[in-house]
């Protein structure tokens, strides 16, 4: 999970999302437990609401929110 605020950049928090979503051979070589990581899985049902810039990746990727 990464948090950050409604007063960071949507263009900013949308191409981290989009990197971490789209990288994830390189992330594990880094850090093993990447590799247990779903894409299809990174916006499960949350109490907080999240951020404009990575609900527009999740849409365009496909990814469903909240479930």
């Amino acid at each position: 999970m990464m948090l950050t605020s409604s007063a960071v950049d949507e263009e900013l928090v949308y191409t981290i999302t989009k990197a971490v979503a789209e990288n994830r051979d390189a992330l594990k070589a880094s850090f093993g437990a990447f590799g247990r990581a779903k894409t299809e899985k990174m916006a499960p049902r949350n109490a907080v609401e999240y951020h404009p810039g990575a609900v527009r990746y999740y849409q365009e990727a496909g990814i469903p929110l909240g479930q």
